[in-house]
């Protein structure tokens, strides 16, 4: 895909696919046994890194995925060939990067990425860390209960759908993963720095929202609370000294930002990555 000009407004699918592109660039994917995908909503970023790159990539997130949306897109393209052709031009003006990615799509049996169907956050983390089995499963019995009650516009055991039942292959895909990635995780931001911090696996987490009254704790060295985006990117990369920071070709203020000031010093906060490379935890 050829990269989205600079400052350049996205839709959500498109950015999915800026943001692959620059996961394929930074990391070895074929290195990765597993990669996490938390808060990945319905499982666009998964499915095309399972289905175009053959990466085991897992979803993290209590909402039930759904890819019907991409297969159709597929099968579309599959049956219009001109369209298609001139839909993978990059640069022009019908440009579409699912177009451009057809050819690698084309024959294959499509997989369905495996599912964790439960919040990623602060107790997900302390069962992880407890390295303890009956801890874990105890955890995971209440975190897919939980999960259930999430309102969401998609229906459980949507086609699709992959999810993970076992609470011992939950926890393999974890401890095992390679690589996490996080767009716009929104609470569930901070606990992803932690567990990649935790397992010294590398990440690619690109903050959104700072929610600060539901995490009044927070505070920076000199005792300022956290309740702003830079305060937050500040907060997040005081967690590690090799924490790094890089663009993702596409601006835009996330539409739940209601600070006018903000959005005026920071006009493309929200395509901000936060990361660490494998050989960052050995420096």
């Amino acid at each position: 895909m050829a990269a989205s000009a600079a400052g350049q407004r996205l839709g959500r699918r498109q950015k999915i696919f800026a943001l692959r592109e620059w996961i394929q660039a930074t990391y070895d994917l074929g290195a990765c046994n597993t990669i996490l995908d938390v808060a990945g909503g319905r499982g666009d970023l998964s499915w095309l890194l399972c289905n175009v790159d053959g990466v085991d990539s897992v979803v993290v997130d209590p909402r039930p995925t759904n890819h019907s949306s991409l297969l159709k897109s597929v099968e579309w393209l599959e049956s219009h060939p001109n369209e298609a052709a001139a839909r993978a031009v990059p640069q022009s003006a019908e440009f579409q990067p699912l177009a451009e990615l057809l050819p690698r799509l084309v024959g294959k049996v499509m997989r369905r990425p495996r599912h964790l169907q439960v919040f990623l956050d602060d107790d997900f983390v302390r069962a992880i860390k407890s390295n303890d089995d009956e801890h874990w499963a105890e955890f995971w019995v209440a975190a897919t209960k939980r999960a259930l009650n999430v309102d969401s516009p998609a229906v459980a055991g949507a086609p699709g759908s992959n999810g993970v039942n076992s609470a011992s292959e939950a926890r393999d895909a974890v401890v095992k993963a390679g690589l996490l990635i996080a767009f716009h995780a929104d609470q569930a931001t901070e606990a992803c720095v932690d567990l990649a911090i935790l397992l010294k696996i590398p990440f690619a987490i690109c903050p959104c929202c700072v929610f600060p009254a539901e995490f009044p704790d927070r505070k920076l060295p000199d005792g300022r609370r956290v309740s702003k985006y830079p305060e937050f990117m500040e907060y997040l990369q005081n967690k590690h000294p090799n924490i790094k920071t890089a663009e993702l070709p596409f601006a835009g203020v996330h539409r739940h930002e209601l600070d006018p000031a903000l959005a005026a010093v920071s006009p493309s906060a929200r395509s901000t990555v936060l990361y660490m490379l494998p050989g960052d935890f050995t420096m």
